[in-house]
């Protein structure tokens, strides 16, 4: 048996919009902090009596700036959740749109901040779970690929490769 510490987890879990994804989530660990775009009590609360401590956020970087709070006032316990990582990814599309002439560096800078707040908690030891919409693979139109399903983020391509950001990654179906 090994004394070096497990690294904390990082996962994605995506499904359908409403389907009890946070719910489930803060059932198994009622400690966590929320991140939401939203302001109001997550539906954990209303299912299991959960009232977890909730932080609203933007877009990806004022999500950012808040776990980095988070961390700088010594918060130790409990893991992290991203609600509905895709309506924050979609604000940071929003606000970031006219510095990028490229889609693809528009969508890689998306990703790339999801990796920092990632990034940032790993280094702080604390696991981190975010949340997303899913997207029902289908055929492009033009090109007639298959363009695979997974997690709704800004961009063809972007699902997927937000997928590869994360040591776990949850499907959660009806």
């Amino acid at each position: 048996m090994s004394s070096t510490p497990s690294p904390p987890v990082a996962a994605l879990i995506y499904g359908t919009r409403g389907i009890g994804k946070t719910a489930e989530v803060l059932r198994t660990d009622p400690t966590a902090v929320i991140f939401v775009p939203e302001p109001g009590a997550p539906q954990a609360a209303r299912l299991w009596g959960i009232v977890p401590r909730v932080v609203v956020v933007g877009d990806l970087d004022d999500f950012y700036t808040q776990v980095r709070r988070l961390i700088d006032s010594g918060h130790r316990t409990g893991g992290v959740i991203g609600d509905d990582i895709t309506v924050m990814a979609a604000r940071t599309e929003t606000a970031v749109r006219e510095r990028y002439r490229d889609p693809r560096q528009l969508y890689g800078a998306i990703l790339d901040k999801v990796g920092k707040v990632i990034d940032l908690l790993m280094q702080a030891g604390l696991p981190i779970l975010l949340t997303a919409h899913d997207t029902p693979a289908k055929q492009d139109e033009v090109t007639k690929d298959l363009i695979s399903g997974g997690p709704s983020f800004p961009g063809r391509k972007a699902g997927p490769r937000a997928s590869s950001q994360v040591s776990v990654l949850l499907r959660v179906v009806p």
